[in-house]
C-alpha cells in the first residue's frame, strides 16, 4: 500500500522541545516543568538551564534563578551566544533582587564582551536606572541614541531632570537649576 516507500515514525518530542513549544504558546508553568525535566535528563543542555532560570525569575524566585545562572558562568563549552545570554540573565536576576551595584558590574562585563551589542547597552541602562545613577544612565542613553541615529531628546531630558531633582534634594540649588535648564533645552 505504501508504494514501496517506508514511512519512518517521527521521533517523540523531547522535554526540551516541549518546553520551547510551551514558551511559544505562553504556557510558562508547562515550560518550567519541561525545562526542569530536560536538565535532569541532559545536564549539558545550557539553553534549558538559561530558560529555567529566566522562568524562575519571572515566577518570583529570583534567588533560585541567580543560583542557576551563576552556576552556568563556570561551565565550559559554551558558545559566545550562550555566555552572553547567561550574563544578560544574571543582570536581570540582580535587578530583580534589588542588587543594582552588582547588576551594573555584570552589565559592564557583558558590554565589554561585545561593544557592538545594543542589547548589552540597554541592560547597562536598566542597571544604572535600578541603581538610580542618573548621570551614568544619561551617558548610556546618549550612547544608545548615537548608535540608533536618533536625537533622543525626550529620554535624555528625563535623565537630566532626575539628576536635577536629586541635586535639589541635596540642597545644591544652583547645580539643580543648571541641570533642569539643560533638561528643558533637550526637550522643551
Amino acid at each position: 500500500l505504501s508504494g514501496g516507500f517506508t514511512a519512518e515514525r517521527a521521533a517523540p518530542e523531547t522535554p526540551y522541545q516541549r518546553g520551547l513549544s510551551a514558551l511559544l504558546a505562553g504556557d510558562r508553568e508547562e515550560a518550567l516543568h519541561a525545562f526542569a525535566e530536560t536538565v535532569k535528563v541532559d545536564s549539558d543542555n545550557i539553553d534549558a538551564y538559561i530558560h529555567l532560570g529566566n522562568l524562575l525569575r519571572e515566577k518570583g524566585e529570583s534567588e533560585r534563578a541567580l543560583h542557576v545562572h551563576r552556576e552556568l558562568t563556570v561551565r565550559s563549552g559554551q558558545t559566545l551566544a550562550q555566555r552572553k545570554s547567561v550574563r544578560e540573565s544574571l543582570v536581570l536576576d540582580l535587578i530583580a533582587l534589588n542588587r543594582p551595584e552588582q547588576a551594573v558590574q555584570e552589565a559592564t562585563s557583558l558590554r565589554d564582551m561585545d561593544r557592538r551589542n545594543g542589547s548589552a547597552l540597554k541592560l547597562l541602562l536598566r542597571a544604572h536606572e535600578a541603581a538610580r545613577d542618573w548621570e551614568r544612565a544619561f551617558e548610556v542613553r546618549s550612547e544608545l541614541a548615537k548608535q540608533g541615529g536618533e536625537r533622543g531628546g525626550e529620554a535624555l531630558a528625563r535623565y537630566r531632570a532626575a539628576i536635577g531633582e536629586g541635586l535639589l534634594r541635596e540642597g545644591k540649588i544652583d547645580e539643580a537649576k543648571a541641570s533642569l535648564q539643560a533638561a528643558r533645552q533637550l526637550d522643551p
